[in-house]
């Protein structure tokens, strides 16, 4: 992948953490998780 879409994709990364407020440093695997508890919450 270029550099600046890394770039661009972690920046994407971070401001979406930090909306949720969840920690930046997440696995995969727990955001999955909060989302899917997310979803259920609204369903």
């Amino acid at each position: 992948m270029l550099t600046w879409l890394d770039n661009i994709h972690a920046r994407l990364d971070a401001a979406v953490s930090e909306a949720y407020g969840w920690p930046a440093d997440l696995a995969e695997g727990e955001i999955l998780e909060r989302l899917l508890a997310l979803n259920l919450e609204r369903a």
